[in-house]
């Protein structure tokens, strides 16, 4: 089985290699998300956070093409806007944007906080996490967060097989957020989990993508 895996903002790009024993991980930072480097096909294409808007856009686009896709705390929408309420508010967009330019290190340390506030295995979320070499290098990331500003809930979805992973903790894109889902999406609400639920329970991660995948190639 050919896996293709995007990280969250910030974070390196092999944080999803854990689930299974081969992941081509791709390292977006440094390019445009119109020409991100992406294999012409894959079996399982899984996208956490960031990662995961960007495998919706890279489907749609036609970029790569998948059989099944697999999200982890994507957000629908990052900013809330007038149309989009369970979002993040604007006025707390701009600030976390500032601080990141200004105060690079500890607007990071803070937002690794936020990765594991409210997790019944935060010190498991914790010890997982790794930084991406540039991540204090906000030139190279102020960007990505500006293509999350500018994404909305009105984007196209593909429509394959997709299943969503999101705690119900997650206190940086509200799991309320999996309401607007379109209804060919399998969704899964973890209680007592974060923004990150592949730190937060590796194994059942793996179990869930593997039982969802075995049921799409069963109905192929």
């Amino acid at each position: 089985m050919k896996v293709v895996a995007l990280s969250g903002w910030t974070q390196a790009p092999e944080s999803l290699s854990q689930l299974f024993d081969a992941v081509t991980s791709i390292d977006y930072a440094t390019h445009e998300p119109s020409h991100i480097p992406m294999p012409a096909e894959c079996d399982l294409l899984i996208g956490w956070s960031l990662g995961g808007v960007l495998a919706r856009q890279l489907l749609v686009s036609k970029q790569i093409k998948a059989t099944a896709l697999i999200t982890l705390a994507s957000p629908v929408q990052f900013v809330r806007s007038d149309q989009f309420y369970p979002a993040m508010p604007q006025d707390t967009f701009a600030q976390f944007y500032q601080n990141y330019a200004s105060d690079t290190q500890r607007t990071l340390r803070r937002f690794a906080g936020l990765l594991s506030k409210g997790d019944s295995h935060a010190d498991a979320v914790r010890e997982g996490m790794q930084l991406h070499a540039t991540a204090e290098q906000p030139e190279i990331w102020l960007p990505w967060l500006a293509h999350l500003e500018a994404q909305t809930h009105a984007e196209a979805h593909p429509q394959l097989p997709t299943l969503h992973i999101h705690g119900e903790e997650d206190a940086i894109v509200p799991v309320e957020q999996t309401e607007a889902l379109p209804d060919w999406v399998t969704v899964e609400r973890w209680a007592g989990c974060a923004h990150a639920p592949h730190f937060h329970d590796p194994a059942r991660v793996r179990q869930s993508i593997q039982q969802f995948y075995n049921e799409v190639a069963c109905r192929a």
